[in-house]
């Protein structure tokens, strides 16, 4: 029975999640390109919550010599 109790609350808090973002979308943006602006708007969120690789260094940030 607790494990039906956590799936139940999963769902309805990503249920609610996603419901947000659609309503904030919206709001921003309106009615028209809503699709595109959902998915950008997704995608900026996560890339705000990945981590950054760090930028390759080569020659030219060594200092010294």
């Amino acid at each position: 029975m607790p494990m039906i109790w956590l799936f139940r609350k999963l769902f309805w808090i990503a249920l609610f999640l996603i419901a947000t973002h659609g309503f904030l979308v919206l709001f921003e943006h309106g009615p028209a390109n809503y699709v595109k602006n959902f998915q950008d708007d997704l995608y900026k969120y996560q890339s705000s919550f990945a981590p950054r690789p760090e930028p390759k260094k080569d020659d030219k940030h060594k200092t010294g010599k």
